[in-house]
């Protein structure tokens, strides 16, 4: 998962390197497994700074079984939509 999820991110600043905004969306996050939410707050936390907007959706449910999941990786105005 560690070698996967660091191709992914030189794969995304590669690619938001030739645009002004790179947008990733995921959604039904509800269904992710642990290691699947790790990896993902791990490349969000990677790409801080970068051109890329992650948008993550998922049911409220998810909240229950996860939740602290994005706690310090979100932006404020995410975090107010929970």
């Amino acid at each position: 998962a560690v070698r996967f999820g660091e191709t992914l991110k030189r794969l995304l600043v590669a690619c938001a390197a030739r645009v002004e905004l790179l947008a990733g969306v995921l959604d039904d996050m509800q269904w992710a497994d642990k290691e699947t939410l790790g990896l993902v707050t791990d490349l969000v936390k990677s790409l801080a700074g970068s051109a890329v907007v992650c948008i993550v959706g998922a049911r409220p449910g998810m909240l229950v079984e996860s939740g602290g999941w994005g706690e310090g990786v979100a932006s404020p105005l995410c975090r107010a939509w929970r």
